[in-house]
């Protein structure tokens, strides 16, 4: 075994170091008396993550009933009343949404709780195209034509000043359900229902859009025994799927009470009850179990491309079909969606590119402001990511609206650097902004354009982005043999599950495997399979890395293993993080 936190000693042709993340010797040892049914390798990744020896056990099982009192969360009082006596005086309730993932099964949570307590309530999910971002004048005025009373946002509103206003001047009570920072003053809403508003709810600021509408709901449900005199009508554990869809979705910190209700929302999730999440696995080629990476990187992004390049309203249809014939036409429809997506997307990349090499070439050294031609808006937020990633930099997307003429974009940080706060001090620049730290969403005049590309790049000046590729610290939580990769040792490392922000899927070390076979896989990325000095032979997947780029004879690599399904079979799977070739020290 090598020493703790040091260099292995290989070929590091890919430029990152590899090391073994520290375990202390004595701490281990406790460990391992306690969970000695646990093997070693898990119990280094328990340790590394930071859970506490006494804390195991409800880390492993993430309990429904280490949620924490709804009521906690600031004007849930208040806007549980308001939904009530709408409900008693059958007035009409339109549930407000975002177009993402998280808004969209915000909304349909919603929905689904109140309509079975009698409310008459529908979900609109505002068109970027027609409406722009969030609740705004234009939407709430539609709602009241439509006959609202109560307006209730889902993963929006907490900028919606604007929009408030219009509430009351149409005599709608708005109440605002959000997870994102607000602002220095807040709208006039009938409720603003964000745990983001007090400091001693820290340990709810990780809440997705669709975790607060849980607690909304959640909170809603508790008061009916009290204001109905009878048991709750439904069983909240029934919508976890919806939640974890969101939660996953937004990227959201997998600790705390998410954790909780991820790890129960994917057991729903592997039931398959919803006619419409089934179409869309189906579509997808899913088999077996479903997985986090499985919401974010097949799922979501086919629900996102309905409110990125068509119609949102469709994902919200599709998550409350109840036949199956009719989600299928609905999950086919959103695959249309995203192709179209995938489309518009690799062209304004391409495009986007040279547009930042052309103003890093003006200036270098700080954030960086692009604005295309004819890109569709339901791109502007991927091209901000990919960009920012390609240049390890703050940027700013934005695309002139062909109806407005004001210029709609996306940002993307790096490094944790607050985005959000540098746009909060040029606020008088935009006619709208709003998102969390490292992702927002704007809008501004082209007249502004030129003084808010100024102070956005030197708000970064001088901050050394330009990092050379590679020289990344790579960790392994430890390091194993081919034999280790039982069922056994899989059913152990599925308990620490769900992975994501906060719980990072454990990587493990294997020191030297033979490639026995590689294969192409789509465009960027291979398959194969590896053999290692036990005379095991294990399967593997390797992402951005082609057949022709992947190192062939003796190699070593950093890997987290999975247990998936493919063609009706389940195996265990190398899911591989980076490949070197080996050499003898």
């Amino acid at each position: 075994m090598e020493n703790y936190d040091t260099q292995f000693d290989l070929d590091f042709d890919r430029g990152s170091t590899w090391l073994l993340s520290e375990v202390d010797d004595a701490v281990f040892a406790s460990y391992s008396k306690v969970f000695g049914g646990l093997s070693r390798s898990i119990i280094r990744s328990l340790i590394i993550r930071g859970i506490a020896i006494d804390n195991v056990d409800d880390f492993l099982r993430a309990p429904l009933d280490s949620l924490t009192d709804p009521f906690r969360l600031p004007d849930m009082e208040i806007a549980v009343d308001r939904i009530w006596k709408a409900i008693e005086n059958k007035e009409k309730i339109f549930v407000h949404g975002d177009y993402d993932t998280d808004g969209v099964t915000s909304a349909v949570l919603i929905e689904w709780v109140l309509a079975a307590y009698g409310a008459d309530i529908e979900v609109f999910v505002s068109n970027r195209m027609e409406d722009g971002y969030g609740p705004t004048e234009s939407t709430i005025s539609k709602l009241s034509a439509r006959g609202a009373s109560v307006v209730i946002s889902s993963d929006c509103g907490i900028t919606s000043f604007g929009a408030c206003v219009k509430a009351k001047e149409l005599g709608i009570d708005f109440i605002i359900t959000d997870h994102h920072n607000p602002g220095a003053e807040l709208p006039d809403a009938f409720a603003i229902v964000n745990p983001r508003l007090k400091m001693d709810l820290i340990d709810l600021h990780g809440l997705a859009g669709v975790g607060v509408a849980f607690k909304l709901c959640h909170g809603f449900v508790k008061s009916s025994l009290s204001r109905t005199g009878c048991p709750p009508d439904i069983d909240l554990r029934i919508g976890l799927d919806l939640v974890a869809m969101g939660t996953v979705a937004d990227v959201s910190p997998l600790t705390g009470e998410n954790r909780s209700l991820v790890k129960n929302g994917l057991k729903l999730l592997a039931m398959q009850g919803r006619p419409g999440l089934l179409a869309l696995s189906e579509m997808a080629y899913m088999e077996g179990r479903v997985t986090t990476s499985d919401i974010s990187r097949r799922l979501a992004p086919k629900i996102n491309a309905a409110g990125r390049v068509g119609d949102p309203m469709v994902s919200v249809d599709l998550l409350r079909s109840k036949e199956s014939v009719t989600a299928s036409k609905l999950a086919y429809l959103l695959e249309k969606f995203n192709r179209k997506r995938r489309q518009a997307e690799r062209q304004a990349y391409r495009e986007a590119l040279e547009l930042a090499r052309f103003e890093l070439s003006l200036n270098s050294m700080g954030g960086l402001v692009i604005v295309g031609h004819g890109w569709h808006p339901g791109v502007i937020g991927l091209l901000a990511t990919k960009v920012s990633k390609h240049y390890n930099r703050p940027v700013i997307v934005l695309c002139k609206d062909s109806e407005s003429g004001e210029l709609l974009g996306s940002g993307r940080s790096c490094a944790q650097l607050d985005i959000l706060k540098v746009l909060n001090s040029h606020a008088h620049l935009l006619s709208s902004f709003g998102g969390h730290p490292m992702a927002v969403g704007i809008s501004l005049s082209e007249s502004n354009l030129d003084e808010f590309k100024t102070g956005f790049i030197e708000a970064f000046y001088g901050m050394d982005f330009n990092v050379a590729v590679g020289g990344d610290k790579l960790f392994a939580d430890d390091e194993m043999m081919f034999c280790e990769l039982s069922d056994s040792f899989i059913d152990q490392l599925e308990m620490l599950e769900p992975f994501g922000v906060g719980n990072s899927e454990p990587i493990y070390f294997y020191r030297k495997a033979k490639v026995v076979e590689v294969c192409q896989l789509g465009e960027r990325h291979c398959r194969g399979m590896l053999e290692d000095d036990s005379g095991i032979n294990v399967s593997f997947v390797c992402y951005s890395i082609s057949q022709s780029q992947f190192p062939s004879g003796d190699i070593s690599i950093l890997a987290s293993p999975r247990r998936v399904t493919i063609k009706g079979c389940v195996e265990i799977q190398l899911f591989i993080v980076d490949v070197k070739s080996y050499e003898n020290s």
